[in-house]
């Protein structure tokens, strides 16, 4: 039997999942909470485990591909006589026989996330009945596509599930596969037209072939990113170049019609350009993100202008146009895709950059006392199994702070126009990882003794470092600490983990003299850096609210009678 596993909802506010690594491949036998897939969103990385036992019928999406929840992940055979991976392989009729059992389901109505052809259509058992396949529902609020390139020609026969075409949205590249077996009758769009979902893209003659296919007109590419996808055309310096792209962009004019991604034509309004100005180098003319870079930077005065010289305005600043790097010396470099952990990273630090406004103050401490007194304390520490750090004092400082001044303890709701008051205090600890930052979650620190924190950190960043972390541990912090002491430097403006409004740095301790009762004596110093969200949080609060943190910090007893 059959059955479709579908991505779960893997945290609160997680709307989507980065198929980072399959663990399992098609045909591959299966136990009940077996991991099968690793899945990124942007809290964590976290496996999928097998909810049946049986075996991989069919992995519904290849690594770097963005998955929605809801959506089919995997396939399962779970008969009891289902086939190993090694029978499946010698035999590969076996595994194709349920989908070909299965295709007369078609008739009924599909899943969203299912490619569906028109109401015409049948089975592919030999009929020979003319099925118009339509661009399905490929993700929540995606309303259109662009056609990137066809994988096949008409004529050609083509299997179920074959690859037809490359589609990209304002979310991904997806290569969209075959309803049924049989014969291209006819391509309905050309590569480089948008088509809106519901819309015919090929029509097919099912039934009438699909034994032998034709090698595709094209090799198959990644669903990957849209820019490493869709096709570059040569733009050449010489004079018919300029002629090509002259007649192109009077084409497009002259029909009233602009052809663009819906990624283009948003990026084209946040940079305040008008696309009726812009000359398209893609296929029909259709303008790339390429050609909004080169009109930036060739017509500067025509940006932040629609047709006819009328300003246009906007709320939000612009975000900088997307650089296209040219290879320097291209036996020498290397292109790795720019996805997986780092990726998210990159947008969560691009939304909070865009989103917050960043306001940052630095000040130092003496910590002598504190040096003195971890010191003293390291052997206690050991001796009950525990690693005992300054950052333990640094995150009971914290809490006694935000105890004194909630305003630094709280997020922005920009959706309700609400300020979100948390008397929870988790604090978040960014750790650094060889896939990248992640930050765990000390949960209720408040309530926690100073070596209980110690413990939890050390736990918290070892297996935050194999990633072996669960996914409420990275979840629902209230403020965040970024140690960079270990490392060097003297100082950083770290980026704030929104929608959090507060982020601290902690910077090198380093000896130097300082004036005590009139002399000059060696002393503990290191920095302390607060990035604030200026619209929550006046710089005098954060003044403030840093200097009971350095009080306690500059005199650790306090932190005992504190302590509860």
């Amino acid at each position: 039997m059959a059955m479709e596993f579908r991505l779960p909802d893997i945290g609160e506010g997680v709307a989507e999942g980065e198929i980072v690594k399959w663990l399992v491949e098609d045909g591959d036998s299966v136990q009940e909470d077996q991991p099968i897939v690793e899945v990124m969103t942007d809290k964590a990385t976290v496996e999928i485990p097998s909810p049946v036992t049986g075996v991989v019928r069919e992995r519904k999406h290849p690594e770097g591909a963005v998955v929605p929840v809801d959506e089919v992940l995997v396939v399962f055979d779970t008969d009891e006589g289902a086939s190993s991976k090694s029978e499946s392989k010698s035999k590969p009729a076996a595994k194709e026989a349920p989908a070909k059992q299965e295709a007369p389901a078609q008739k009924s109505p599909a899943p969203a996330e299912q490619p569906q052809a028109s109401g015409d259509s049948s089975s592919s058992d030999g009929s020979g009945e003319r099925v118009e396949f339509k661009l399905p529902d490929i993700g929540e609020g995606v309303a259109e596509g662009e056609i990137v390139k066809w994988l096949v020609s008409a004529g050609d026969s083509v299997k179920e599930d074959q690859p037809l075409l490359e589609v990209m949205t304002d979310k991904a590249t997806v290569e969209i596969p075959s309803p049924t077996s049989g014969t291209i009758e006819e391509l309905k769009v050309d590569a480089g037209q948008t088509v809106p979902v519901g819309g015919v893209l090929v029509v097919i003659q099912s039934g009438s072939g699909g034994g032998s296919a034709k090698p595709a007109s094209s090799p198959k590419a990644s669903s990957g990113s849209s820019s490493s996808s869709a096709p570059t055309p040569q733009a050449a310096p010489s004079g018919n170049g300029a002629s090509q792209t002259q007649t192109q962009t009077q084409t497009v004019q002259h029909t009233g019609r602009i052809l663009a991604a819906p990624a283009t034509r948003k990026l084209a309004r946040e940079m305040g350009i008008d696309l009726q100005l812009v000359p398209g180098t893609g296929p029909r003319g259709r303008i790339t993100k390429d050609d909004l870079d080169r009109f930036q930077r060739r017509s500067p005065s025509a940006v932040g202008h629609k047709a006819g010289g009328g300003a246009q305005t906007s709320a939000a600043p612009a975000r900088p146009a997307p650089v296209s790097v040219a290879a320097v010396e291209p036996e020498r470099e290397e292109r790795v895709p720019f996805r997986g952990l780092r990726r998210k990273i990159a947008e969560s630090m691009t939304r909070s950059m865009y989103t917050a406004v960043h306001f940052t103050y630095v000040d130092e401490v003496d910590v002598t006392e504190l040096v003195e007194a971890r010191a003293e304390a390291k052997a206690f520490a050991a001796d009950q199994g525990v690693k005992l750090t300054y950052l333990p004092y640094i995150v009971k400082s914290v809490v006694a702070a935000l105890k004194k001044f909630p305003i630094v303890n709280t997020s922005l709701d920009d959706a309700a126009g609400e300020l979100v008051y948390k008397h929870y205090y988790h604090i978040g600890i960014a750790t650094d990882t060889p896939n990248g930052l992640v930050v765990p979650v000390i949960k209720n620190a408040d309530q926690k003794s100073l070596l209980e924190i110690a413990g939890e950190i050390t736990d918290l960043a070892t297996r935050a470092r194999d990633g072996k972390l669960k996914v409420e541990e990275l979840r629902g912090s209230t403020f965040t600490i970024t140690n960079a002491g270990n490392i060097g430097g003297l100082f950083a403006t770290p980026v704030i983990n929104h929608p959090e409004v507060a982020i601290m740095g902690v910077h090198q301790i380093k000896e130097r003299p300082v004036i005590k009762n009139g002399e000059i004596v060696k002393g503990k110093i290191m920095y302390l850096s607060i990035s604030l969200d200026h619209r929550v949080v006046d710089g005098a609060v954060g003044a403030h609210f840093m200097n009971e943190v350095i009080a306690r910090l500059e005199n650790p007893g306090r932190l005992l009678l504190e302590l509860r």
